[in-house]
């Protein structure tokens, strides 16, 4: 899969990735180090990647939509009224040995970011647990 940047913009300035089962919505603010990698296999799997300028990218988490993940996120109500799991893999990042802290930090603010994709499918009324 093309790992691409996110092109659409959502409510209040987030980045919106769109899969067949949902939009998910991630922090506007990491949109300039942000990259995705969508896969449909059986399910979806959107794979968040964050780059740091001069640094190879570093694959943070997945979000799993109708397909097997490391931990349940819940259940998710598909805009066809369908309803199918959603899971979440967390990945070790392992930061460039060159990094300073700052660049460090934001792989890992964005790794943590990956609450606010999970709460804004809650809000959305999509997502139950």
């Amino acid at each position: 899969a093309e790992h691409t940047e996110p092109a659409e913009t959502a409510a209040g300035g987030d980045v919106a990735v769109s899969t067949y089962y949902a939009t998910l919505q991630y922090p506007g603010k990491w949109k300039s180090y942000l990259r995705t990698s969508i896969m449909n296999e059986a399910g979806c799997k959107v794979c968040i990647f964050g780059t740091v300028p001069g640094y190879a990218e570093a694959h943070l988490f997945d979000i799993v939509i109708n397909g097997s993940a490391d931990i349940p996120a819940g259940t998710l109500t598909t805009a066809q009224g369908t309803q199918v799991p959603v899971g979440i893999n967390i990945l070790d990042i392992v930061p460039d040995e060159n990094m300073n802290d700052d660049e460090m930090a934001i792989l890992f603010a964005m790794q943590d970011d990956v609450n606010y994709v999970l709460e804004k499918l809650t809000e959305s009324g999509s997502l139950t647990s």
